[in-house]
């Protein structure tokens, strides 16, 4: 746990983040809203947004996009959209 975290809840945070990316490419919140916001925005949008499950997102990007992923992950778009379902999302 880095000195500056009050808890190890922040290090569970930036892993489930972590994961969600390799997942599916993307990241649970949008990065160019984040980026433009106030540090007490960010804060705020991590604490009461609810990002989109991975398979909901997967669902969303763009069927070029999804493909060139499941090619890395040598299955077929639809069967990795059916492997998010559950426990990862």
């Amino acid at each position: 746990m880095s000195a500056e975290q009050v808890d190890g809840r922040t290090d569970i945070y930036s892993l489930g983040v972590i994961l969600y990316e390799l997942l599916v490419g993307e990241l649970p919140l949008d990065w160019e809203v984040l980026s433009k916001a106030a540090y007490g925005e960010i804060v705020r949008r991590i604490r009461e947004e609810e990002p989109p499950t991975p398979s909901t997102c997967w669902l969303r990007l763009n069927p070029e996009t999804t493909r060139a992923l499941a090619e890395k992950r040598r299955a077929a778009a639809a069967a990795f959209a059916r492997q998010l379902r559950g426990d990862l999302d």
